[in-house]
């Protein structure tokens, strides 16, 4: 199986949406509201909060290439982060409202480090709070975390499932007419 940033994140947004319910209600937090894969939008509507975005921008570094049984495979660590973004009364609230979430997450993948069997592994490497700005400010405080995992795939690149790669060591090669000079 050929794997893209989209099956990262897709990887990612399953294993959070099956598991994530038990981890806030152990912490009594409240349920996500929406999950996206993007954060291309202005608006943050309270009914949409807290808010999950699962984005990969790609591989953390080159992959690792290998021949298992004939047939070449890759070993790649791809980036994904997940980011949440939420609200409270205060910016002091929102702020703390924010690292609550992202230890949850945190804990559930450091649980769940194959995202359900669909990776070989996951690692945390890195972890953000930033306030946004938001036109309606005066009313509320908006808070966006993201938590960044190094995701381990292996992957088999190039061939199809029943095609093998043969060794050019053990290749034979018959010549079938000779050319003169």
């Amino acid at each position: 199986m050929n794997i893209s940033g989209r099956d990262v994140e897709q990887a990612m947004m399953d294993c959070l949406q099956n598991n994530i319910d038990l981890y806030l209600a152990e912490a009594d937090m409240v349920p996500i509201a929406s999950w996206r894969f993007d954060s291309e939008t202005d608006k943050w509507p309270e009914s949409q909060l807290p808010s999950v975005v699962v984005v990969s921008p790609g591989i953390a570094e080159r992959p690792i290439r290998y021949i298992n049984q004939g047939r070449p495979f890759h070993r790649a660590n791809w980036v994904c982060g997940v980011g949440l973004i939420v609200s409270a009364r205060t910016e002091h609230e929102t702020r703390h409202l924010c690292q609550d979430y992202m230890a949850v997450v945190r804990r559930l993948i450091g649980h769940h480090p194959g995202l359900d069997g669909a990776a070989e592994g996951s690692d945390w490497i890195d972890e953000r709070y930033d306030q946004l700005d938001d036109a309606m400010r005066q009313k509320r405080s908006l808070f966006a975390g993201i938590v960044m995992f190094q995701v381990q795939f292996e992957t088999a690149i190039g061939l199809k499932p029943d095609e093998v790669l043969v060794p050019v060591s053990s290749a034979t090669v018959t010549v079938t007419h000779k050319e003169e000079m």
